[in-house]
């Protein structure tokens, strides 16, 4: 496991790699949510597309289609 200054580092490559890759590579805001992004990933051990641990999905409001 990587030490928390190496992984910002890392993260930070990897936010200058993508920023270039979007066209933002002078933008330093841009650089930095994409880094901030990263790191949050990394640290929460999260994958982007699921639901925070501990929080209730919404319930579907929508009536049924079958009713």
């Amino acid at each position: 496991m990587l030490q928390d200054p190496e992984l910002r580092l890392k993260c930070l490559e990897l936010a200058f790699t993508q920023a270039r890759l979007e066209g933002f590579s002078g933008d330093q805001n841009k650089i930095g949510e994409i880094h901030t992004w990263i790191y949050n990933r990394c640290i929460e051990g999260l994958e982007p597309d699921k639901p925070e641990q501990g929080k209730k999905a919404k319930a579907d409001k929508a009536p049924s289609i079958f009713e």
